[in-house]
Formats: structure tokens, C-alpha cells, sequence
């Protein structure tokens, strides 16, 4: 308004025409309602926009959320798998050792009942557990799980548990729990059965 006020004042000093005052009414009535309709429209655009980007952060958020749940549930899953075998190449090292010629079970080593936490640094069973604390797994620069400290630490933790079943049967739980958002707690289970096939062939008449 005062931008067209002053034009009209310019065009009177250097002697072009000016419109009848009533115009100049109108028109600058007009020019303020246009101003102020393209700040109304801005404001409602500026209004839209927030709203758009509000949703699409709060969509963002929940979509690097869902990512971190997802990948958590695939590697608390692998753990659970590895544990099982593990369990089984400690069975097959016995396999290995009654083949030729040890007078030792195909379990030894295990004892029924308990749990064991084993990672791939293990060359022979450790000993079992008799604490209800699980010591964390750490992620270190092979790209492994283990428990050696000296790595990045994780939330994860595995427990893998032996039953025996009969003399030729043992049942294998391996477990693996983290910690996810919101203070919930994830779990991957996995159970396997191994059996004495060597025991089993030998009986077997010829």
C-alpha cells in the first residue's frame, strides 16, 4: 500500500497522469486485498507443509525403528542356529574320537540337564553353567560373535541347553535374547535332536 502511494506521488512530480481519486481508491483497496491474500495463502501453504513434514519424520522414525527390530530378529536368530552347531560339531568330535578306537561316550563331555555357553573360539565343550547370569556376546573384527571382551559388546546373550533322551537320543535348546526398544525383549528359540548313529550301526547284526 504505501509502495503504491508513493508511485502515485512519482508519477504527479514528473507529470504523467494520475487517476481521478475515487481510482486510486479502488485500486489501492484492491492492491490490499491482494496483499493480504497471498499472505493468507502463504500462511496455509507454510500450515500444509509443516503438517507434511511432521508426518513424514514421524514415518522416517518408525521406519528405522521397524529396520533395527527386523535386523535384530535376523542376527538373534543366525546366534540361535550357530548355537545349535556348535552343540553338533562338539558331538561329532566324539563321533570322531569313538571312530577310532576311544572307549569314550558319544555325549561325553555333556552333561544332561545343563546349559553351556559356547561360541566359535571353542575347540573342546566348555563346562556347564551354574549361574542364572549369561555373559554377553561381542561382535569382533571377523565379523563373529564370541565372548571375548576385548570386542564391541552387544545385547545379545545365548544359552544352549542338553537333555538327554534314552541312551541314543539328546535334545539341543539353543536360546538367544537382546534387549530392543521400548525395554522389550527379544527371543529366538531353536531346538535340534541328535542321535547315536554310530552306536546304532554297530549294533545293527551283520
Amino acid at each position: 500500500m504505501i509502495h503504491f502511494v508513493a508511485t502515485l506521488i512519482q508519477r504527479k512530480r514528473t507529470g504523467v497522469a494520475v487517476p481521478d481519486p475515487p481510482v486510486l481508491l479502488r485500486n489501492a483497496k484492491r492492491a490490499g486485498l491482494v496483499s493480504g491474500q497471498v499472505i493468507v495463502e502463504l500462511m496455509v501453504a507454510m500450515g500444509v507443509l509443516a503438517v507434511g513434514l511432521t508426518g513424514m519424520m514421524a514415518l522416517l522414525s518408525q521406519a528405522i525403528g521397524l529396520n533395527r527390530t527386523v535386523a535384530d530378529d535376523f542376527t538373534g536368530t543366525y546366534l540361535a542356529a550357530e548355537g545349535i552347531e556348535l552343540m553338533k560339531n562338539f558331538v561329532g568330535a566324539n563321533f570322531v574320537r569313538q571312530l577310532n578306537g576311544k572307549n569314550i561316550s558319544w555325549r561325553e563331555g555333556f552333561k544332561d540337564g545343563f546349559s553351556y555357553e559356547v561360541d566359535y573360539l571353542d575347540d573342546t565343550l566348555p563346562a556347564p553353567l551354574f549361574s542364572v547370569s549369561l555373559q554377553t556376546l561381542f561382535y569382533d573384527s571377523r565379523h563373529m560373535y564370541s565372548y571375548d571382551s576385548s570386542a564391541t559388546s552387544t545385547s545379545f546373550t545365548r544359552e544352549v541347553s542338553v537333555s538327554f533322551i534314552g541312551d541314543d537320543e539328546m535334545k539341543v535348546i539353543s536360546r538367544v535374547m537382546w534387549a530392543q526398544r521400548g525395554g522389550e525383549t527379544g527371543e529366538s528359540k531353536l531346538e535340534d535332536h541328535f542321535y547315536n548313529w554310530v552306536g546304532a550301526e554297530t549294533n545293527v547284526a551283520p
